[in-house]
C-alpha cells in the first residue's frame, strides 16, 4: 500500500519546571506558546477520530484546584482542573476529558484531553519527581489542526534526554521525525499514540498514512 505523508512543522516545546508551583510554571509556558488566543469551536465529529477519548480506564492523573504549597513530595503529577490566571481558558485542557495514552517509555506518560477551543490537546509528566516536585507539559492544537493531532517536546535541565510525545487521528499508521541533528526516525503508532526518547530536538514531523 502505498504511504501518504502530510507534514506537521511547528514545535512546541516545554522545558520542565522545578518548583512549589512548577505545575503551573510549566503548563502556563506551554499554552502562551501554543495558540492562546484560537477562536472556540465544537469540533464532536473530529473527536472521534481519536479513540483514545473514549477510554474508561484511570487516567492516574489526579485533578486539584490549587497547586500544592507544602514541602513534602507528591506521590505523583497531578494536573490543574481549572486555567491558573494568566493562562488562555481557549487552550486549556478539559479536565474531563483526560484519558490516559498508550506510550510506553521508561521516564515519562502522556494523556490527551479536548481542548476547550475545540482542539486536541497532549499532556505529559515524568515518572519521577525533578527536584522534589513533578511538572506537567501540555499542547494543544488549534481547531483548525485537529485532523492532524499533535504532539510536545519535552526536557529536564541538567539531562540530555529529549522526550517526543504526540497523537493523531485514525488512518495515521506511522510518524516520520526529523531531528535536529539530521537524522530521521519512522516512529510506529499505536492506538493513535507514538512517541520516543532521544537526545536531538525536534525539528519536524509528518502522518504516513497507510503502508
Amino acid at each position: 500500500m502505498l504511504e501518504r505523508h502530510e507534514s506537521i512543522f511547528t514545535t512546541r516545546h516545554v522545558a520542565f519546571a522545578c518548583g512549589l508551583i512548577a505545575i503551573v510554571a510549566v503548563v502556563l509556558a506551554a499554552l502562551l506558546s501554543n495558540g492562546g488566543n484560537a477562536a472556540k469551536a465544537s469540533t464532536p465529529s473530529l473527536y472521534s477520530a481519536y479513540p483514545a477519548l473514549n477510554s474508561s480506564e484511570p487516567t492516574g492523573l489526579p485533578l486539584v484546584t490549587t497547586p500544592s504549597l507544602t514541602n513534602a513530595t507528591p506521590a505523583g503529577p497531578v494536573f490543574l482542573a481549572s486555567p491558573p490566571p494568566g493562562a488562555a481558558p481557549e487552550s486549556w485542557p478539559v479536565a474531563a476529558s483526560i484519558r490516559r495514552l498508550p506510550i510506553n517509555l521508561p521516564i515519562a506518560s502522556a494523556w490527551i484531553a479536548k481542548s476547550i477551543a475545540g482542539g486536541i490537546c497532549i499532556l505529559d509528566a515524568r515518572h519521577q519527581p525533578v527536584n522534589g516536585h513533578y511538572g506537567i507539559g501540555v499542547s494543544c492544537s488549534e481547531p483548525a489542526q485537529t485532523d492532524s493531532g499533535t504532539y510536545l517536546e519535552s526536557t529536564v535541565q541538567g539531562s540530555p534526554v529529549v522526550t517526543i510525545m504526540g497523537v493523531v487521528p485514525v488512518g495515521v499508521s506511522a510518524v516520520q521525525v526529523t531531528l535536529t541533528n539530521g537524522s530521521t526516525k519512522k516512529v510506529p503508532v499505536g492506538d493513535g499514540a507514538w512517541g520516543l526518547e532521544t537526545e536531538a530536538h525536534l525539528q519536524s514531523t509528518a502522518n504516513v498514512v497507510g503502508g
